[in-house]
């Protein structure tokens, strides 16, 4: 696995894309159709207030998965839970687990107070009776960490009792070296005006699970904004974690739109354009880091007046890229030959303007 993989706000969804990643590195296509969507809580008990949208953050075609709970796995790990890590590591299989982090070294409340929280052991050394664990660090930072298998006994039992149900789960995680995933640009246009719309992507499983009632998209963004602005500035309780899912999320836009117009289209409509928003999304965690950190606000103040503007800048550069790409579409349909890696009828929509019709003929 990697320590830097391209979406590491949150745990649960870090440790799949960072075993993806260091498997497959050069394989963007599942990573580009999906991390489109970001959900905001108003009023969130234990989950952050926005985050990256997923419906199963470990259902993947490149990774064999195994779901359980604790009481199930208690009959197959025996008196070690090392050294039941340990034997799965040997077959190939990466273990999701909560653990104490009182008992994990380099961690927030080692040997301070108790802490049931998310890990990915990745690694173990039998001989000397150490596993590695991934997970953020004292310095929040994404990170392995060292442990003894004494220690991660002791953190693994001392879970025991604990009565959330997150905290009862384990995931199994094996890299399948034979899947495969095509990036779809029908697939994602459709996926990326859902997200310009505020729509709720969990409607297309409402047949598996009904869909909550957070907020989406362009949504998310507007309310996480506001979320900032009223923050009184003696508050201490900024998260971390949001800021960085938008620095990902408008990395990997950036990305995923360019693939889907092709270079010379992104160089001549997208990528200027886009360059603020990268900007300042990039600057956006360091700001509330010094906010939280070293009671410093005056970056985050001087961010958030240009933080409506930046998220119109965000809609019209992906709703204009959207209409060239259609327009490419129609275009494809009219001369009846497939453009990019699929086809198909998406006359749905209207066409904004002709430089738009002859951007995506151009790009055909």
């Amino acid at each position: 696995m990697t320590t830097n993989p391209s979406i590491r706000a949150y745990q649960p969804y870090a440790y799949p894309v960072s075993i993806i990643e260091a498997h497959a590195p050069q394989n963007r296509d599942w990573i580009l159709s999906n991390f489109i969507h970001l959900a905001y809580d108003e009023h969130p008990v234990e989950s952050p207030s926005l985050c990256f949208y997923s419906y199963d953050f470990a259902a993947n075609p490149y990774l064999h998965t195994i779901k359980a709970d604790r009481e199930w796995m208690q009959r197959w790990i025996g008196r070690s839970f090392a050294e039941f890590v340990h034997a799965q590591l040997l077959d190939g299989w990466y273990v999701y687990a909560f653990v104490d982090e009182f008992f994990v070294p380099r961690r927030p409340t080692y040997g301070k107070s108790s802490r049931h929280h998310d890990v990915l052991v990745h690694g173990s050394d039998g001989d000397a009776g150490i596993a590695h664990l991934l997970g953020y660090d004292e310095s929040i930072r994404f990170e392995t960490t060292r442990v003894s298998w004494a220690e991660l006994d002791a953190a693994y039992e001392s879970c025991a009792n604990a009565d959330h149900p997150w905290t009862r789960s384990f995931i199994f995680y094996k890299f399948n070296p034979t899947a495969s995933y095509r990036f779809d640009p029908r697939f994602v246009v459709a996926e990326l005006e859902l997200f310009l719309a505020s729509g709720n992507p969990g409607r297309a499983t409402q047949g598996l699970v009904m869909p909550d009632g957070r907020l989406y998209g362009v949504a998310a963004l507007e309310a996480y904004r506001d979320e900032l602005l009223d923050t009184p500035p003696q508050d201490t309780g900024l998260d971390l974690h949001a800021p960085r899912a938008l620095f990902e999320h408008s990395n990997l836009m950036s990305e995923r739109l360019q693939t889907l117009l092709g270079d010379d289209l992104w160089r001549r409509y997208v990528s200027e354009r886009y360059s603020r928003v990268l900007r300042f999304y990039s600057a956006l965690p360091v700001a509330v880091f010094s906010a939280k950190q070293n009671n410093d606000r005056s970056a985050l103040h001087r961010l958030m007046a240009d933080f409506p503007e930046v998220i119109r800048q965000q809609i019209s550069t992906v709703t204009d890229a959207l209409d060239c790409r259609l327009a490419g579409f129609r275009d494809a349909e009219r001369r009846k030959e497939p453009m990019g890696r699929d086809r198909g009828d998406m006359t749905n929509r209207r066409y904004a303007t002709k430089e738009a019709d002859d951007a995506g003929a151009q790009g055909s």
